[in-house]
């Protein structure tokens, strides 16, 4: 295809000779101008490849202000033909950027020459612009921010991203020192506004002819830093699980032989009630609050591994009052306990060790809080929680309305400081240089498992309140069963299965003195193997649940396919988990027990017993 080419000339025989040399050369000449303003109606309508623009020519403007007219809104390769070459026309005309400068006269190979030069340089450049506008769109389109400068270190260019990470916007940056839009301190970059923002970027050099410019790549790692916080955060969870999973295995073996020991020492201690008097009896009661309060922490360490305890109906009075003499173990000789009870007041659905738990924590917290002394106050009664009263607890505020006992520990203390509000019930928090910081943490674990609730009034200097909220229950009426008498010429018989030899020593005890006859057994297997050859003689079964071998539970669900209606009791240290679900003949004793507790397990049997 022919090049196009627009010829502007006022001379009307120059005009021609010019058209039949272009002509005679293989271009086609598509329209001959002889001013200013018809060329360019020409130029418009008719895109030519190329124009030839004589300098001098009739109208109101000449030449090279056609020239530079072009340059800016078409886009069109240029050649001046001129006779002029003066340095005032030169300068003028070097301005508008021309594709050549031809001198008249001219030969053809000039011109030709001229004019294949100003078509390869058009070419060239819009190809450098159309890569000029990729490069602006991608540069405009990446999440990076991108700035460059000059051979002077002036900001030429800044995308919109840029932008958004220095606050600086483009009209404002363009023209400044890189320093003043781009300004470090240490790893943060100080922002348009004043605030810093983590950052990461690289810094280039551009080689130029005269000079070295520079292009700068910036991006915003506050998500990254915020994401390998969270990292680390989920890590440092993953790590304490791990160390409280193993923590938990230590825990709940140390309960286990250490609820042994206890179940053997509160056992014997019950033994011995009533036979001696005097200091050898209070003796006796001191040794049994120890084992209470030894109890109470291994339930402390139980709850640590997230063991679930049996619940039933709790008479908090009378808890209260036998938790008393516990209480006040905890107590310097500096401080007072004063327990106030609402008469009549409904049971609750609770492990009563657990509770004791809870009100022990309660009052060392209050002690603590009194080094000089004073009155603590411990006071239940019952209360009606509406949705609004719900909504102020600070533990369990999803818990449902009704009827709760409310249990209230009203200390005289330096109260606590609002800042520590909302650690309280952290695993391992304490302001005590003495504490474990567990205290807390397992009040706010039991409150959890028993759909309770809790408020904490507390200002500094003044004391603290807590008011703890346990679902009430309808005590279900029924009087007290008795142990049934014995048949007529037979003896009731029991085997004891449990691995302790000292264990099996308290419960052949305990089971005489309520009139039976006892066969002990080490493990599970042989206990089958007893009931399977002698289980028609046999009235009861006491089984301990950790056992080597065949474990307690293994042993029980045996025993139960031999003989379903065997009346069954589980001693444990660790709560059963479906023991009396699958065997309705069972009930649970939990380690330690004393001989009262073991004949309120037996007058609950006897509902079902067979004798």
């Amino acid at each position: 295809m022919s090049v196009r080419v627009l010829i502007m000339e006022d001379e009307a025989l120059i005009a021609a000779d010019l058209e039949e040399r272009l002509t005679g050369m293989g271009y086609e000449v598509c329209a001959v101008c002889d001013d200013t303003r018809q060329a360019w109606d020409k130029l418009q309508e008719l895109r030519p490849d190329v124009a030839l623009l004589d300098i001098r020519v009739r109208g109101s403007q000449d030449g090279i202000e056609l020239g530079a007219r072009v340059r800016q809104e078409l886009e069109l390769p240029f050649i001046y033909l001129t006779a002029h070459a003066d340095e005032m026309t030169l300068i003028k005309a070097r301005d508008t950027e021309p594709g050549g400068y031809v001198l008249k006269p001219f030969h053809d190979r000039e011109l030709r020459a001229a004019i294949e030069m100003a078509l390869t340089r058009h070419r060239s450049l819009l190809k450098t612009r159309s890569m000029e506008r990729w490069l602006a769109t991608t540069l405009e389109s990446i999440a990076d921010g991108v700035l460059t400068t000059d051979l002077q270190g002036r900001v030429n260019f800044i995308n919109s991203a840029a932008e958004a990470i220095t606050g600086w916007p483009a009209e404002e940056a363009l023209g400044r020192p890189l320093e003043s839009v781009f300004h470090l301190q240490g790893q943060y970059l100080q922002r348009r506004n004043g605030t810093p923002l983590p950052l990461e970027y690289s810094l280039a050099p551009i080689q130029d002819q005269g000079g070295v410019a520079q292009v700068l790549v910036l991006r915003d790692c506050s998500q990254k830093l915020q994401a390998q916080a969270e990292k680390d955060r989920l890590l440092q969870q993953v790590q304490d699980a791990q160390r409280l999973e193993s923590l938990g295995v230590l825990a709940a073996g140390v309960a286990h032989d250490f609820n042994n020991l206890l179940g053997i020492i509160r056992g014997n201690v019950s033994l011995l009630e009533g036979r001696l008097s005097g200091s050898l009896q209070e003796s006796l009661r001191e040794i049994d609050l120890a084992t209470q309060r030894a109890s109470v922490l291994c339930s402390q360490m139980l709850a640590f591994t997230g063991q679930a305890q049996q619940a039933s109906e709790v008479d908090l009075a009378e808890l209260l009052h036998h938790s008393r003499g516990l209480l006040e173990s905890a107590l310097s000789p500096a401080h007072t306990l004063q327990i106030q009870v609402q008469p009549g007041l409904s049971p609750i659905k609770a492990e009563a060790g657990q509770i004791q738990q809870v009100l022990l924590s309660l009052v060392r917290n209050a002690v603590e809080s009194m080094s000089a002394g004073g009155e603590i106050r411990v006071e239940a009664r019952s209360v009606s929680l509406s949705p609004e009263r719900i909504a102020e607890l600070i533990l369990g505020a999803g818990i449902e309305p009704g009827v709760y006992l409310e249990l209230e520990v009203v200390d005289q203390g330096e109260g606590i400081p609002p800042e520590n509000m909302a650690r309280l019930f952290e695993p391992f928090f304490t302001t005590r240089f003495h504490g474990r910081g567990l205290g807390l943490w397992a009040v706010a674990g039991a409150l959890r498992r028993h759909a309770g609730g809790l408020k904490l009034e507390s200002q500094a200097g003044q004391g603290s309140r807590f008011l703890l909220y346990f679902p009430a229950v309808v005590r279900p009426a029924a009087s007290t069963p008795t142990l049934g008498p014995r048949p007529e010429g037979r003896t009731r018989r029991a085997l004891v299965v449990d691995d302790e030899p000292s264990m099996r020593f308290l419960v052949e005890r305990m089971l005489r003195r309520c009139d039976f006859e006892v066969t002990s057994l080490d493990d599970g297997i042989h206990a089958v193997e007893y009931v399977q050859a002698h289980g028609g003689q046999l009235d009861l079964v006491v089984m301990d649940l950790v056992m080597p071998r065949m474990g307690g539970r293994e042993a029980i669900l045996n025993i139960q396919n031999l003989i379903p209606s065997m009346p069954i009791v589980v001693i444990s240290g660790n709560e059963p988990e479906h023991e009396q679900k699958e065997c309705p003949n069972a009930v649970f004793l939990r380690k330690p027990f004393s001989l009262t507790e073991m004949r309120q397990a037996l007058r609950d049997l006897d509902l079902l017993a067979r004798f």
